[in-house]
């Protein structure tokens, strides 16, 4: 990771140790619904330029696209420390027909919000849980700085707690020492932009309730056999009965929360 070291739960806290988080409401939405809540709240925009930020191979993009509605966006643009996945995005998002631009660049350069112009929506996916400390809080500023006035942002991120903290703990430790949990607390990323006098249109969880572990990593014979084992009984039978006993807790459970906000000034 080009962009600094990893932290566990209460790092952003003890870092920025004045924030005051405040919870925010959030639901379950599954493809139709989530679908639906971005026509609804996407249904004033036309001739929009579009911006990813840490885009890799644009299939974020392409979904958020169709989601708001191919129609209403004019250009996609991506930034990503990657050249090679930058050739994917340009390749993924012209395919929809889109005038497409990529930009290799380190997304904690100070310089590149003063080199990039403001677009009008700006999205990222399974980017800012890859931050910590001042770094967290240079990523969503940099979201910030980059979208223009009265525009939409669009923040998606894996949801490695509640069930899945558990099972990534004891069978897949390695990928979740990957990723800071602090960042997947919306109350946090909610209460930074309200801060800066973001309208927070919408808090889901949403995804398959489905366990996964990155099979190429190191393990014990042990922790592989079990593991394995584990992966077949949840997905095909726990996963389905959690969805039917905790239905009013989507957090956790659910695979990926999603914040949709509008930039009011």
């Amino acid at each position: 990771m080009p962009y600094g070291e990893l932290t566990t739960l209460g790092t952003w806290e003890a870092n920025a140790g004045e924030k005051r988080s405040t919870q925010q409401k959030s639901l379950y939405l599954d493809q139709q619904g989530i679908s639906q809540a971005f026509q609804e709240r996407f249904s004033s925009v036309h001739n929009a330029s579009m911006l990813e930020l840490g885009c890799g191979s644009g299939y974020f993009c392409c979904q958020i696209a169709h989601w708001i509605g191919l129609e209403k966006i004019t250009s996609a643009t991506g930034i990503d420390w990657s050249e090679p996945l930058g050739k994917s995005f340009t390749t993924s998002v012209q395919g929809l027909g889109l005038p497409t631009t990529f930009i290799q660049a380190n997304l904690l350069d100070p310089a590149l919000p003063t080199t990039t112009p403001q677009s009008d929506i700006v999205i990222s996916g399974g980017l800012v849980e890859h931050f910590v400390g001042l770094d967290f809080h240079t990523i969503l500023n940099l979201h910030h700085q980059l979208l223009r006035p009265n525009g939409k942002l669009v923040i998606s991120f894996p949801n490695l707690l509640g069930i899945r903290y558990l099972w990534h703990r004891l069978f897949d430790y390695e990928n979740l020492s990957d990723h800071s949990l602090d960042a997947m607390r919306p109350d946090i990323i909610c209460s930074f932009y309200r801060e800066r006098g973001y309208r927070i249109e919408l808090v889901a969880y949403y995804g398959v309730n489905r366990l996964w572990w990155n099979s190429g990593d190191s393990r014990s014979q042990w922790t592989t056999f079990a593991g394995h084992l584990c992966l077949k009984v949840y997905n095909k039978l726990m996963g389905k009965l959690l969805d039917w006993a905790t239905p009013r807790q989507p957090s956790f459970y659910s695979p990926y929360c999603m914040i949709i906000a509008t930039k009011t000034d």
